[in-house]
């Protein structure tokens, strides 16, 4: 069964289940209920039992519910999952805010008796 995914821009993401039936089911990939087609940056394979749906160099574009139906003589089955992309520009943004944030809660400066000390967690500067 495919699982969620959060991926950053420019990154590949692979979904992927094992799918058996007799007959051979019929395999297709859907994304938001449009049928997925193979391109430069989005693949459909086969490994055995395996199906799996690769897109590389993800862009925001991508980030849809994505589906796969496996369908038979006898019956239909299938399975979903979210993909959710974080631009580059945001992740840079938690990035820099969260160093910023690290900074602050390790390097805050305090008056203490009208002294100025800057604190870190284990020892104190004056």
């Amino acid at each position: 069964m495919p699982h969620n995914r959060l991926v950053q821009e420019g990154e590949t993401v692979r979904f992927q289940c094992a799918i058996v039936g007799h007959p051979a089911p019929w395999i297709r990939w859907d994304k938001n209920g449009i049928i997925v087609t193979p391109s430069t940056r989005i693949s459909i394979k086969e490994r055995d039992d395996i199906k799996i749906l690769e897109i590389i160099d993800v862009m925001r574009e991508d980030a849809a519910l994505y589906r796969v139906i496996a369908e038979n003589d006898f019956g239909r089955i299938e399975a979903s999952a979210r993909l959710e992309v974080i631009s580059m520009l945001f992740a840079q943004s938690v990035l820099f805010e969260t160093m910023n944030a690290i900074i602050f809660l390790f390097i805050i400066p305090r008056n203490v008796s009208s002294e100025t000390y800057f604190v870190s967690k284990r020892t104190s500067f004056r």
